[in-house]
């Protein structure tokens, strides 16, 4: 069974060098994930708009700030004169300054280990 599974990861590699994605391909993959983890997010917390427990409030707030973003990104998407490459680096960029913005702690921590 191992080597099944070995055969079937290699020729999911050698599918992808063939047949590469394109940028477009890659960003809308990538912003489709971005979004359902968004909407999951967001669906656990609905019912909880009234709480008072400041961290349900900056998860809220980040989830707000999240949803921005991605409305950000639609219109960006809508455009034609966007291509593939400038989306997908920019919605890298975008999320990574986003995150930084909204869990600093972490963002500070991560920092410290990559030295």
């Amino acid at each position: 069974m191992q080597k099944i599974v070995g055969h079937h990861t290699s020729t999911g590699y050698l599918e992808l060098e063939l047949n590469p994605k394109s940028d477009l391909e890659e960003f809308a993959e990538v912003f489709a994930g971005y979004k359902d983890l968004y909407l999951i997010h967001s669906a656990h917390y609905e019912d909880k708009k009234d709480s008072t427990d400041p961290m349900v409030q900056h998860v809220l707030y980040s989830l707000e700030q999240k949803g921005n973003l991605i409305a950000q990104f639609e219109n960006l998407k809508s455009r034609k004169s966007v291509n593939g490459e400038s989306l997908l680096e920019k919605v890298y960029e975008e999320t990574s300054k986003l995150n930084k913005e909204l869990y600093p702690d972490f963002s500070n921590q991560n920092n410290l280990n990559v030295k």
